[in-house]
Formats: C-alpha cells, structure tokens, sequence
C-alpha cells in the first residue's frame, strides 16, 4: 500500500510540474478566453455546457485541493 500512495503521488506531482513547464497537453495556450472558445467549440455537448467553468483555473487551489485529496487517502489505509 505504501508503495502505491508513494506511486500515487509522484504521479499527481509530475503532472504538476509538466504542467507548470508546459511540457504537458493543456486546454489552449491562450489564456482563459482561448480555452472558453476552444472548449465551446469542442463539439461535445457536456463539455461545451461546462466551458465557463472548465475554461477558468486557479492552478494553486487545484493543486492545493489534488494534493489534500491524496493525503485524505492515504491517511485511511
């Protein structure tokens, strides 16, 4: 179990910094309004109803929030 918490977050934490290197896939590089029409225009009828809030993000309290779910877990195994 220990092995895989470890995994779990190595994992989520990689993808972080991917992320903040721009060395992973993201919405659009454009900003928040280039990611509300790339969203919009996606032609997925789920995706462009949830744009307005898919399209914004607060990459610290996404990462804050990622990382207390990790911790929430592993503290019950």
């Amino acid at each position: 179990r220990a092995v895989h918490g470890l995994r779990a977050v190595l994992a989520f934490l990689i993808g972080t910094l991917m992320r903040e290197v721009e060395a992973a896939p993201t919405f659009s590089r454009t900003g928040d309004p280039g990611r509300l029409a790339d969203l919009t225009a996606s032609g997925l009828p789920a995706v462009s109803a949830a744009a307005p809030y898919l399209a914004v993000c607060d990459h610290e309290a996404e990462f804050e929030f990622g990382l207390r779910i990790l911790l929430d877990a592993l503290s019950e195994l």
